[in-house]
């Protein structure tokens, strides 16, 4: 990848400064041109005629509509193994690109309940750049250029009732905000975006810390979509609405929908979590959103129960009784492979799995468990609720995972 050079501009939300060594190179090149008479210097960062091509700096390239990557690479960065990428086609002309630090003296402070990247230690942010230059002057991308960012989460250490997120500074609001990942492994963390030009960090949200209001709800509604989220505050409203005239029935049945939707919403998205967490473990093939998984967990505790009787009386038998020593080792070592067979390794999941795991997994079955209870109240007759009371029924999606119905996913 093309970087934009040594010496390379840094741009604050403000406008772009040049370093010293840029501006100078800058100077040279526009003397340069003057002196040979040659006007033909281009703008388009893809081209060798381009006016800053001398500029090569860690965190900076170029990228085009053939898409690409730039890569912070310098592990005494702190944002070593952050990359901004576009994929083909999104762009329609090349750009340079810039990934840029910004120190905890150019970052507002943030709210409690945000653990950022580099705590306990003093944490800055980063700036997003897109921009070009000329021989006069450098300007910026339009604001809507597509990006990718991918945040390093391999080093960070994530705590009880913990998430893993991106941040970015919201102007207006004068704070900072949540912004849940579109994607997410046991390396990187991805935010798709067009809004590249935020001030952006990243690292942990505390959910004991906190404030669901403030900071969490407008994170959901962008999870879900501003039609979907609208369309929820609508039918709060519509419970209101109902309330006033005193009609028990339509509040009823109002208050369902509402409720099957949320629970709906996040039964999906702890879905979605679980598994996220269990790719990471190295357990084999766990899935504890089906059945399965617990029909082979009741498999898994009556062989160990069985072995550890075997256990016991194979330790009981006298040494001069060996055949029926040797019958017992042989049985505990079929009933070993028996558990190594299992889809599941439940002694790994146990040892591995954090606590999250835990709580989203709760979190699931609980959503699922009201979800299943509503739509048993509506069917049983108790309650005449019209098909279409409140939110439209989803579309049917095969599941992914879980019971039937559990596999959509948020977003």
């Amino acid at each position: 990848m093309q970087g934009c050079g040594g010496g390379c501009a840094t741009r604050g939300r403000g406008g772009r400064i040049l370093s010293g060594a840029a501006a100078l190179a800058a100077a040279v090149a526009l003397l340069s041109c003057g002196d040979s008479g040659d006007p033909e210097w281009s703008d388009d960062p893809c081209s060798p005629n381009y006016y800053a091509h001398s500029f090569e700096t860690d965190g900076f390239g170029v990228i085009g509509p053939a898409g690409g990557t730039v890569t912070v690479t310098d592990p005494e960065d702190p944002l070593f193994g952050l990359e901004v990428s576009v994929p083909a086609g999104a762009w329609t002309a090349c750009w340079e690109v810039g990934i840029v630090y910004q120190s905890i003296f150019s970052t507002e402070d943030y709210p409690d309940g945000y653990v950022p990247f580099a705590r306990p230690m003093p944490t800055g942010s980063l700036d997003i750049t897109i921009f070009r230059w000329t021989p006069d002057t450098s300007y910026d991308a339009p604001d809507s250029m597509y990006v990718e960012i991918s945040f390093p989460v391999a080093q960070l250490q994530r705590g009880e009732l913990e998430l893993f997120s991106a941040f970015f500074y919201d102007d207006p609001g004068a704070s900072w905000r949540v912004k849940f990942p579109d994607a997410i492994n046991d390396s990187l963390l991805t935010v798709r975006t067009n809004a590249w030009q935020r001030r952006w960090s990243w690292g942990r949200v505390d959910l004991a810390e906190i404030d669901f209001e403030v900071h969490l709800v407008p994170a959901l509604a962008d999870r879900v979509g501003t039609e979907t989220w609208n369309e929820i505050k609508s039918t709060v409203d519509s419970v209101y609405e109902a309330a006033m005239r005193a009609t028990w029935e339509p509040i009823t049945c109002i208050a369902l929908d509402f409720a099957e939707a949320l629970f709906t919403e996040f039964e999906n998205y702890s879905a979605d979590m679980v598994i996220a967490i269990q790719s990471t473990l190295g357990c084999r093939d766990c899935d504890a959103t089906t059945m399965a998984f617990y029909q082979e967990l009741v498999e898994y505790v009556r062989l160990n129960i069985q072995y550890m009787i075997v256990e016991m009386f194979t330790d009981a038998i006298p040494g001069r009784a060996w055949p029926l020593k040797l019958a017992g080792f042989a049985m505990m070592g079929s009933l070993l492979a028996a558990m190594d067979n299992l889809a599941c390794d439940y002694d790994c999941l146990v040892e591995r799995a954090p606590p999250p795991f835990y709580v989203y997994t709760a979190g699931y079955w609980f959503s699922y468990l009201v979800v299943e209870g509503i739509q048993r109240f509506r069917d049983s007759g108790f309650i005449n609720c019209p098909p279409t009371a409140g939110l439209p029924a989803p579309a049917a999606q095969p599941a992914a995972h879980g019971p039937p119905g559990a596999g959509l996913c948020i977003g």
